[in-house]
């Protein structure tokens, strides 16, 4: 099988993604902000306060809230005091009441709870797809055009793996206006595994000088986060057995007014 390999930085991403252990950590931070609203702290002593008293790992805090604040559920600003009630916006808020909402049901004898679950569910997808919405206008992060593109491109080619997500990052670079025409061609040989596309990825700082293959991953680090926090959202579904995450057939039109959003801002 030839292959096709291509050199190109990795896919901006915040290292993190919508999971229970995102939702469990703004639980725990909601919860010290309650008892402690009128503080007035730096994001640095917020951190270190919910790390010695709940463990929540700095690194971990480092990427969920910058992720959270592109999905507009938080606010503040790095080095610039703040309240602690004013940290959550009213959708963060929002989204912190309907997952109280769902661990109240799960912990309850509801007769219906099945169909009640179902209702909260649907709730928390629709809060996350505003917070994606945000997230998509976001102009002070590059990760906001990686969230545009993979969208635009699961569009086109209804599904995305490992390989075809850094291959997605390279085209949008050469042209982002006609990448999803330029990489048709290959990306069809490739499901049809008449090639093996090969990704190069290097660091933004060694672009101009990289000559070797040191930096050679199979899978760009932000593929997992992006698709994840899509599936999240309702928008994508990981097939059984396979890397590929497919787009879902009845959120096209979702899809496709996200991006018109995007556009018109």
């Amino acid at each position: 099988m030839n292959t096709y390999p291509f050199q190109t930085t990795s896919p901006p991403n915040f290292g993190a993604s919508i999971t229970d252990h995102t939702d469990d950590t703004l639980l725990i931070c909601s919860d010290y902000i309650k008892k402690n609203s009128d503080d007035y702290l730096t994001y640095a002593n917020l951190q270190q306060i919910l790390y010695s008293k709940h463990g929540i790992s700095k690194s971990n805090f480092r990427c969920i809230m910058p992720l959270m604040k592109s999905f507009s559920f938080i606010q503040f600003e790095a080095k610039r005091p703040f309240y602690l009630r004013d940290f959550f916006t009213d959708l963060g808020k929002a989204y912190i009441k309907v997952l109280r909402q769902r661990l109240d049901i799960i912990s309850s004898s509801h007769v219906n709870k099945a169909q009640v679950l179902k209702t909260v569910d649907n709730a928390i997808r629709n809060i996350r797809l505003l917070g994606l919405e945000n997230c998509l206008k976001d102009v002070n992060t590059d990760v906001s055009s990686v969230y545009i593109i993979t969208l635009a491109y699961l569009l086109k080619f209804s599904r995305i793996d490992k390989f075809e997500f850094p291959f997605l990052w390279y085209h949008y670079q050469l042209d982002p206006k006609n990448y999803l025409d330029n990489m048709q061609e290959t990306v069809l040989r490739y499901r049809q595994n008449n090639l093996q596309l090969q990704p190069i990825l290097i660091k933004q700082k060694e672009m101009d000088t990289f000559q070797g293959q040191s930096s050679y991953h199979q899978q760009a680090p932000g593929f997992s986060y992006i698709l994840k926090t899509l599936e999240q959202c309702g928008l994508v579904f990981k097939e059984t057995d396979s890397d590929y995450f497919s787009i879902l057939p009845s959120k096209t039109e979702t899809i496709t007014r996200l991006l018109e959003k995007s556009q018109h801002e």
